[in-house]
């Protein structure tokens, strides 16, 4: 009789205690929730909706300060930055390294600029700078205008303060009243101390008619953009 009863109760058993383990135990790792810390904070995430696929994880681990903050700096660790990470910039340097000491042969040079010169972002970043292309053109620049009473540039140049940083370039010149531009060629020069009322350009009166619709009074206002 014992022996007869035997199988069927430890099969019960069986089952019972699966049951039971089956409760304690999460139905899916899916549905498991977990923490990642970053400094002091913590960050839940859950297994099915937070990491269901790698958007998903990117978008959860910015959706904090401080966790994209973490994320940033483990990442910057193996050379990955946001684009409007400041810490881009000593890594971008980090590739062309300053000169160390006084005297350096073409050799040696080479030898230090070896990175920077093989990398392709980097010969595009010098080739789009020396063009002046975005993100190194030129910015505008509020300026004073005026014509001078005596000798007077010719039509299409101007004069310029030696120290004002135009002389030898193209300028455009924009009223921003009217809209109207002049394109002049900054070929002289003049001192300007700071202490005298002096224009940063000066124009040949054809030159500011055209600008300006009228002369030019001692001093006018303009936006003056390097091409």
């Amino acid at each position: 009789m014992k022996d007869r009863w035997k199988w069927p109760v430890i099969a019960l058993g069986i089952v019972i205690g699966g049951l039971i383990v089956w409760k304690a135990i999460p139905r899916s790792a899916a549905d498991t929730n977990i923490k990642w810390k970053f400094g002091n904070q913590s960050l839940n995430l859950n297994v099915k909706k937070d990491m269901s696929d790698p958007q998903a994880l990117i978008q959860k681990l910015m959706s904090t300060p401080f966790s994209k903050a973490g994320t940033l700096f483990y990442l910057n660790k193996d050379g990955i930055y946001a684009i409007d990470d400041p810490s881009i910039i000593p890594a971008i340097q980090a590739l062309c390294p300053s000169k160390k000491g006084s005297e350096e042969t073409p050799l040696q040079r080479q030898q230090r600029l070896q990175a920077c010169l093989k990398s392709v972002v980097l010969k595009q970043l010098r080739n789009m700078a020396s063009q002046h292309e975005a993100p190194f053109q030129y910015i505008g620049r509020q300026v004073t205008i005026g014509t001078p009473a005596g000798t007077q540039p010719a039509v299409g140049y101007a004069n310029v303060c030696e120290n004002g940083g135009f002389l030898g370039h193209k300028i455009q010149i924009n009223d921003l009243q009217n809209g109207r531009t002049v394109t002049v060629e900054a070929t002289g020069y003049y001192t300007c101390t700071g202490y005298d009322v002096v224009p940063d350009i000066q124009l040949n009166a054809q030159d500011a008619i055209h600008l300006y619709d009228r002369p030019t009074r001692k001093l006018e206002k303009a936006v003056a953009v390097i091409l």
